[in-house]
This record gives C-alpha cells, sequence and structure tokens, in this order.
C-alpha cells in the first residue's frame, strides 16, 4: 500500500474476542457499523486499494459543530459502512481501513473545552491494550492535528447513543495547539 496510515497495534481483546476479530464489535452485539469519518490520507489509500475515485465512495457532510465539511465513507443504504460486510463482519478495505476504525475502540471527544481520549464499551478490552491504544493515539495525533476539532465534534448518530469511558485527556506536544489552530 502506498498511502494510508501506520499499521494500529493488536490487542489482546481482539486476540481473544468470542468473535474472533469479527470487527467491528458493534456488529457482534447487533449493532450497525457507522460510516467512518475519512481523512485525506484514508480517501487515497483507498481510492488507490479499490481502484475508486473518490466520489465513488466519500459522502461529504457539514459537521454541525463547526460548519466544516467532513468526509465520511458514503453509506450504501443511509446505514452503515460500505466496505463492511455484515454478514461475515469483514472488511473490505482492512489493509487501508481509515484511522477512524485502527483507533477502535479508542476515540477522541471534545469534553468541556478540553479533548479526550474516549474507550467506546463494545468490547472487553485489558489494559495493556488500554496503554497500547493511548500509545498509538498519541503517535497518529500528527496525522490528525488539522482534522481534530472535526473529528472530536462531529455528531453521530448511533455513536452519540453508545456508552464510553474517559480514558485520558489527550496531552499535546508543544506548540501544537498553535500548529493546529485548535
Amino acid at each position: 500500500m502506498k498511502a494510508g496510515n501506520p499499521p494500529a497495534p493488536m490487542l489482546h481483546a481482539c486476540a481473544n474476542c468470542p468473535v474472533h476479530l469479527v470487527c467491528c464489535s458493534v456488529s457482534s452485539k447487533g449493532g450497525i457499523v457507522e460510516s467512518p469519518y475519512l481523512l485525506p490520507t484514508d480517501i487515497k489509500a483507498i481510492s488507490e486499494l479499490k481502484a475508486l475515485e473518490p466520489e465513488e465512495f466519500v459522502e461529504y457532510r457539514i459537521n454541525e459543530i463547526t460548519g466544516n465539511t467532513v468526509s465520511f465513507v458514503k453509506t450504501p443504504k443511509g446505514v452503515g459502512c460500505r466496505f463492511h460486510d455484515s454478514l461475515s463482519g469483514k472488511c473490505s478495505i482492512y489493509h487501508a481501513r481509515p484511522l477512524d476504525c485502527r483507533l477502535y475502540p479508542l476515540d477522541v471527544m471534545l469534553i468541556q473545552g478540553g479533548y479526550y481520549w474516549i474507550l467506546w464499551e463494545h468490547c472487553s478490552i485489558t489494559q495493556d491494550d488500554i496503554q497500547a491504544l493511548l500509545a498509538y493515539g498519541e503517535s497518529i495525533l500528527p496525522l490528525i492535528r488539522e482534522h481534530l476539532h472535526d473529528y472530536a465534534t462531529v455528531p453521530m448518530e448511533m455513536m452519540d447513543k453508545s456508552p464510553f469511558q474517559i480514558i485520558a485527556p489527550i496531552q499535546f506536544p508543544e506548540n501544537y495547539a498553535e500548529k493546529a489552530k485548535i
């Protein structure tokens, strides 16, 4: 793969998952996989892997919080992800999956003016997994810097109703806010 994101860590919870890597784990509990947020690097990687033009799989939406245009995987029937097979639970773009998917079940949320790492409570995750995810999250912050505010605030109908726990405040490198314009 020429474009894309750094590989996500293999989690103990995933290796020992009773649905055996049938991700997203939301689907293993009868839920629908949300359409993932796409960064420009994600769009390029998916385009290269699937030989698709962005207009074939990218849906542009307005973030109601920021007023900015954000990108998501275009949904096949208004819900879900077009690259997720709900029967097998497999992802057809797994090796080029968006950063949003690579981070899962870790996420970023703006809470009372601060950015926090949160953990969606859809799977049984270990403390070692949390540490691995946090280290991965910190390593990819530069990749999402200019999109962080949109990423952390874009409303997601189904995820907004899902339980999560706050893991840690995001520790920004010095001068991060000025570079990111957050």
